[in-house]
């Protein structure tokens, strides 16, 4: 390809002699046409995107920067040969979906990508291309609504759930516009749980990241006090954000329950990741960390200036809970958020560690995270219960534990151990974290804390025999680790009957 690349460059006047020659053969006319070897066009990406599988593509784009050629976007390419998966793996390479660039074939001048797909009926194109916030020429609406032109109802639909639509609509349709405005936009907006932040056309264009539309609004009669509602927006959050202080919002309004805008942000931000789907056919893992890094650098920025502005990063909500806590105790936590919210050098809530234990697939992580940042890891609940004990207890909310999931438990209670956690100290029921992850029948915690030569509890085979799943195992473990230390102050027989009798609930009570 790079022989047949310099050939072009080096005799482009044979090359459109031949071009000229083909272009009136049907075959090629109309099935292989030979445009891609017009100097203008970027051969190279131009052969990939027509004819190479989406396999080659990312194969090339691993080995060289994706940099086209002057005057030209593969992203064009893609729309004019309407080819989704191919557009998914430039969009998560850096391809610019508001560049113009030459289109394939007998187009002479050049266009946005979403022109080309709207020319071609490329639904998913479409959707693939305005989810990227590619913007909406007004003579495309024209376009759109015109009979003449037989666009699919789907693409109508996506084109008139845009920013520019309204924008469109306001300029040209100057008619009774709250309505219709009103009507539109909520067409596009869906949320679980509604309540009283979206009820007017403000609400719902804010919520839905319009920010010409909201900007019009409140030019005209609405009052801005729409912080809350921009701070879940799912698309442009930062520049409403920022609009919406310039007109005087107030970034101190809280929630009925006292959540701030910042908590707000976190929860919609974590929404957003848990809505990334981490493995299909059009999605790679590297395309998935993109989108993931995408998402977190739109959250730092929409937090600097909620931050810059004054809201508080250290305020609690009416369950005593501030941001951090909402960033580390969800399944789907952003290590990367925690990071950006620890870097603000808020004072550190005693609770941190004990929230973080929630969040189970990034928790060793997490937890490390929040230890290096300042976290107490020897603080206690009430109760006595130390950072090891929460940990092990936690996991009895798990009804069926993976052997993925018990290996980053053993992760986290190394983690804790390292840091200074004391794995021999007891709560006020006498438990040590031994105990606890014996009867839960944790064995590869067991084994870990065997291997620390901490003394064993006299009463540590009691919990074993209480453990019903695995319990010779459990017992063999402690039998064979250190025999001579066990002592279990009964008669013989006795533990066995206070094995029948004992109540299982009242073991491992909530800490």
């Amino acid at each position: 390809m790079k022989t047949l690349e310099s050939d072009i460059q080096q005799f482009p006047a044979r090359r459109k002699c031949i071009r000229d020659i083909l272009s009136t053969e049907y075959l090629f006319r109309y099935n292989y046409p030979p445009h891609w070897s017009d100097l203008k066009h970027d051969f190279m990406l131009y052969i990939l995107v027509c004819f190479g599988s989406v396999l080659l593509l990312e194969r090339y784009l691993d080995c060289h920067t994706l940099t086209p050629k002057a005057g030209t976007n593969p992203l064009v390419y893609a729309a004019r040969f309407s080819k989704a998966h191919h557009t998914r793996i430039l969009l998560s390479r850096g391809a610019r979906v508001n560049e113009f660039g030459y289109a394939a074939g007998y187009w002479t001048s050049q266009y946005l990508p979403l022109e080309v797909a709207i020319e071609q009926k490329a639904v998913e194109l479409v959707d693939l291309l305005l989810a990227a916030e590619s913007r909406v020429p007004e003579q495309l609406f024209q376009t759109c609504v015109s009979p003449a032109q037989a666009v699919p109802l789907r693409i109508i639909r996506s084109l008139l759930r845009t920013d520019e639509f309204a924008e469109w609509a306001i300029n040209y349709w100057n008619k009774q516009l709250l309505p219709v405005l009103h009507y539109v936009l909520s067409r596009g907006y869906v949320e679980e749980e509604q309540d009283d932040l979206v009820n007017t056309p403000l609400d719902i264009a804010v919520a839905n990241g319009h920010v010409f539309t909201a900007e019009y609004l409140i030019s005209i009669t609405y009052t801005c006090t729409h912080i809350l509602a921009v701070a879940r927006a799912w698309k442009n959050p930062a520049r409403m954000m920022q609009m919406l202080i310039d007109k005087g919002a107030d970034v101190h309004v809280c929630m009925s329950n006292g959540d701030s805008a910042l908590h707000i942000a976190i929860r919609s931000h974590i929404a957003r990741e848990r809505d990334i789907p981490h493995e299909s056919l059009s999605c790679t893992s590297t395309s998935h960390s993109q989108q993931l890094k995408v998402l977190e650098d739109a959250f730092v920025e929409t937090a600097k200036i909620l931050i810059d502005s004054g809201c508080d990063p250290a305020v609690c909500n009416s369950d005593g809970q501030i941001p951090l806590h909402i960033a580390v105790m969800d399944a789907h936590s952003s290590v990367a958020i925690v990071k950006y919210m620890l870097s603000l050098d808020i004072p550190l809530p005693p609770n941190i560690l004990p929230s973080v234990l929630r969040a189970k697939p990034k928790q060793a992580e997490l937890i490390k995270t929040l230890i290096d940042g300042g976290a107490d890891v020897h603080a206690c609940t009430s109760n006595g219960n130390n950072m090891l004990h929460i940990a092990i207890k936690n996991c009895l909310a798990i009804e069926h534990r993976s052997d993925l999931f018990q290996g980053g438990l053993v992760e986290t209670v190394k983690i804790l151990v390292d840091s200074g956690c004391n794995p021999a100290v007891c709560n006020s029921n006498g438990q040590t974290p031994l105990h606890i992850a014996v009867f839960n029948a944790h064995i590869s915690i067991v084994e870990y804390m065997l291997s620390l030569d901490i003394p064993l509890p006299p009463d540590i085979l009691l919990s074993a025999l209480r453990a019903s799943p695995k319990q010779a195992e459990l017992i063999k473990v402690l039998v064979d680790t250190q025999e001579e230390t066990l002592n279990l102050g009964r008669r013989p027989g006795d533990q066995f009957r206070y094995h029948r009798d004992v109540d299982r609930s009242t073991n491992v009570g909530p800490y």
